[in-house]
């Protein structure tokens, strides 16, 4: 997900942020056998993605739509 957020609010450009980090952590937890995570690590990024989502969530209807609609709009070759 390589595009640019950069029009969005801040707690939008946070939630794409935090959802990249433990998507591409949840990956290395799936595919490489010698990657784990402690008990704290994992709840650390539960806490985490719970914020982000949280705040989220406070923004208005409009931005998180307008959001949603650039992450549909975005290419995979741009990804």
């Amino acid at each position: 997900m390589q595009a640019d957020f950069s029009c969005h609010p801040a707690a939008v450009r946070r939630f794409a942020e935090v959802f990249l980090a433990v998507h591409h952590q949840r990956l290395l937890a799936e595919e490489d056998p010698v990657v784990t995570f402690t008990t704290a690590e994992a709840q650390d990024r539960i806490q985490r993605a719970q914020a982000a989502i949280a705040e989220f969530l406070s923004v208005e209807p409009e931005q998180r739509t307008a959001f949603a609609v650039q992450l549909l709009l975005v290419r995979p070759s741009e990804q």
